[in-house]
């Protein structure tokens, strides 16, 4: 009986071995794959602050591009009921 409780005992402490060694490994594993989706994001963030302003530099132009267009056609306009007015 002895002899089995011993060998029993053994596998179990191997096996608990087994677990921790592996827990750890996996640990090690996930802190990686985490500080990796860590930079990931930093840089994703830094790409999307890029795209915001390029974005709000053209919205500014097609603002200014737009007034100027407006103005355009108030002037053409003006000059016209000048055209139909002497005529």
């Amino acid at each position: 009986m002895t002899n089995k409780k011993n060998i029993i005992l053994t596998i179990v402490i191997g096996l608990l071995a087994l677990t921790s060694i592996l827990a750890i490994g996996k640990t090690k594993t996930m802190d990686d794959e985490v500080k990796r989706t860590h930079e990931l994001n930093v840089k994703l963030n830094e790409q999307n602050k890029k795209l915001l302003d390029a974005n709000n530099k053209a919205d500014k132009k097609i603002d200014d591009l737009s007034s100027k267009y407006d103005a355009i056609n108030k002037e053409l306009e003006e000059i016209k009921k000048e055209n139909n007015q002497g005529q």
